[in-house]
């Protein structure tokens, strides 16, 4: 098992947080614990959206995507207009499947998805 990460993303194109390793029932509170500084940083006058960059993120489980979907709940009650300003980035395979299979795509703000993964329209 890899071990949970995250790095705070501030460059001029960027401002948002990196995850990598696995982001599981084990490690997920590491990431909640850092809601208040994500809101912070959410609120920066800037004309880019906040980042949750996830090309690292090697594994997530069904309490990782909780985390996260309680996460943008929070930020939304807790900031105006947060879909222009709240952005998944690169979500692995696995996090895409778990969204579909618990119908919550809609919830997340996704970019930069593989081809495999874009839910079709049918």
């Amino acid at each position: 098992m890899t071990e949970f990460q995250y790095q705070w993303l501030d460059t001029e194109l960027e401002t948002g947080i990196k995850l990598s390793g696995n982001l599981s029932k084990d490690t997920s509170d590491i990431l909640w614990q850092q809601r208040y500084e994500i809101l912070k940083r959410c609120q920066y006058p800037q004309a880019a959206p906040f980042v949750f960059n996830l090309q690292d993120l090697t594994q997530i489980d069904s309490a990782g995507l909780a985390t996260i979907l309680a996460l943008s709940r929070f930020m939304g009650e807790n900031t105006q207009n947060l879909l222009s300003k709240f952005t998944l980035t690169h979500p692995p395979h696995q996090l895409v499947k778990l969204a579909d299979a618990n119908n919550v795509m809609s919830m997340l703000n996704l970019l930069h998805l593989k081809s495999e993964d874009k839910v079709k329209n049918t």
